[in-house]
């Protein structure tokens, strides 16, 4: 039986609505120039903006019995809405 690993590139959430997420630096947006691109968004204060729920978790799986592994996927959709625009910055690299 294989595992995956603890690192970064797993996406782990530490929390959702009481919002400290923490989301890898490994995660690629796009690429331009050849050259890949990667955001982060900070928040400096923690009522910096709100969030409404649109669409209830989803998880999926997908079998491959060949390499005999099973694949989990999950998504949440979130509105979100910033009440205060200067407690909040984007980073987009390039």
């Amino acid at each position: 039986m294989q595992f995956g690993t603890f690192d970064p590139q797993t996406g782990v959430i530490a929390r959702l609505f009481g919002v400290d997420v923490f989301v890898s630096p490994r995660v690629k947006t796009g690429t331009g120039s050849g050259v890949t691109t990667y955001h982060a968004i900070l928040f400096k204060k923690r009522d910096a903006f709100v969030m409404a729920i649109s669409r209830d978790l989803l998880i999926e799986t997908f079998r491959d019995v060949k390499a005999r592994k099973v694949y989990v996927a999950g998504s949440h959709c979130i509105a979100a809405k910033a009440k205060w625009d200067k407690a909040i910055v984007k980073i987009i690299t390039a």
